[in-house]
């Protein structure tokens, strides 16, 4: 059982000098989803200075998953 709920879409985007594709969140993604989530300094750019670290049970319930998708 996957703790990520994912789909099939990727989408392709980008112009002649960078190429960008976006790939659906999987659970081949949690080590790097819970090493962002105890940076300091990601966290500072994308959540304020308030927060120093996200424990992996606050990571979960980032991700969508059969649980809190409605």
């Amino acid at each position: 059982m996957s703790i990520i709920k994912s789909h099939n879409i990727t989408l392709y985007g980008g112009n002649d000098e960078y190429k960008i594709i976006l790939r659906p969140l999987s659970d081949n993604y949690l080590p790097l989803l819970y090493k962002w989530n105890s940076d300091p300094e990601v966290l500072y750019w994308s959540e304020g200075d308030d927060v120093n670290e996200n424990s992996p049970e606050v990571v979960h319930q980032f991700a969508p998953s059969e649980s809190n998708v409605r």
